[in-house]
């Protein structure tokens, strides 16, 4: 993914960050165990980051600065219409933002690492996995 003169256009808002694939293990993990019965985990970071705080870890990734503009609930379908972005897309991506926006997702839990038997990646280590070789 090129990051030249990028820009994230999203709201206002952090969000628990964990990798799927670890997401995956915890899930795993459970299933070998005999104790989780009827239990209910929360599979998410265990640190909460904001949308600037991608920006500037993907900008160490890449060596140049991506931007962070923190669009306005009302404006942000019309830019990923402009964008190109099919409608589905739009309603799903402005559902989620929505919900950043209200603070829905400030939540942290020790359950991944619980479930993992060790600390989750953090954002800049998770981001590096997904983009170090991409750029």
């Amino acid at each position: 993914m090129n990051f030249h003169k990028s820009r994230f256009i999203v709201i206002n808002g952090k969000v628990g960050y964990a990798l799927r694939r670890e997401m995956g293990e915890a899930i795993a993990n459970t299933l070998v165990q005999t104790d989780n019965e009827s239990r209910i985990y929360e599979l998410i970071g265990s640190e909460i980051y904001s949308y600037q705080d991608v920006a500037e870890i993907l900008s160490e990734i890449a060596g140049e600065d991506v931007y962070y503009t923190d669009a306005d609930a009302v404006a942000f379908p019309d830019i990923l219409k402009n964008l190109g972005i099919p409608e589905r897309m739009i309603m799903v991506a402005s559902g989620f933002t929505t919900d950043i926006r209200n603070h829905q997702y400030e939540i942290i839990s020790p359950n991944l690492e619980q479930l993992l038997g060790r600390k989750p990646k953090n954002l800049n280590e998770a981001l590096k996995e997904i983009y170090g070789n991409k750029i």
